[in-house]
């Protein structure tokens, strides 16, 4: 199907702005912000709102009950026609289990277990719509959620 040329920053703040109004009531604060971005991309709107939304459901569930008040920080750059975005948040840390089951989303239904592995799950079928790729970065020991997505469309 055919991809319309979107304005960046607009696609990224009306996204944005959308999540922190779905997730006001879970979610302590939600903030983002962009550098160096391409002027227009390429890219499929639902699916790119869906990956960050799951991503968002993801890791604001991922709080044990002790921890309060959940933060998310979303940067946003482009590079090389990519566009790079960084999940910085206060979340729990994803188990070895749950980066095997972000960086490999085509693992049988049948072994994923219920829960959070599902929403991973579901989370790498999005990236991979989006022609995208998503890494977990260590930083600091913490782990960060990373995803580029192709800003050129599908050639």
């Amino acid at each position: 199907h055919h991809l319309n040329n979107l304005n960046t920053k607009d696609l990224i703040n009306s996204t944005m702005n959308s999540l922190a109004e779905v997730f006001k009531s879970g979610v302590k604060r939600i903030e983002h912000v962009t550098y160096d971005l391409e002027d227009e991309i390429k890219i499929n709107q639902n699916f790119f709102y869906q990956a960050l939304y799951m991503l968002l459901n993801l890791r604001s569930k991922s709080m044990r009950a002790s921890k309060k008040n959940y933060w998310a920080r979303f940067e946003f750059f482009s590079e090389r026609s990519n566009l790079i975005i960084t999940c910085f948040d206060n979340g729990e840390e994803l188990t070895a289990q749950e980066r095997k089951a972000l960086l490999n989303p085509f693992r049988s239904i049948e072994q994923r277990d219920r829960g959070s592995l599902l929403l991973l799950g579901t989370l790498s079928s999005m990236i991979h719509k989006l022609d995208a790729k998503i890494s977990v970065v260590d930083h600091k020991e913490k782990i960060y959620i990373q995803i580029r997505i192709p800003t050129k469309g599908k050639v």
